[in-house]
């Protein structure tokens, strides 16, 4: 079971440096898909954010990530 949370951390990083070079990569084109390609780099990067802090939930115990104040906020319920 531990392997599919690395997994789901790896997809993750794989999406944040999808994002981090399409925004690098935005930078040089032209005004409308500039903004298009940012909004494009941001929603990816927060999905990814979002898989990597699934994942780490998952491989905690309950008690450590419910009983933490910086789970409380990342994570709803």
């Amino acid at each position: 079971m531990y392997i599919y949370y690395q997994i789901g951390i790896f997809v993750g990083l794989v999406f944040v440096a999808l994002a981090i070079n399409i925004f690098r990569q935005a930078h040089k084109s032209g005004y409308p898909s500039n903004l298009v390609n940012c909004i494009f780099s941001i929603t990816i990067s927060t999905a990814g954010i979002c898989i990597i802090v699934a994942s780490l939930a998952a491989i905690q115990p309950h008690n450590w990530y419910t009983s933490s104040l910086l789970w409380k906020m990342l994570i709803a319920g």
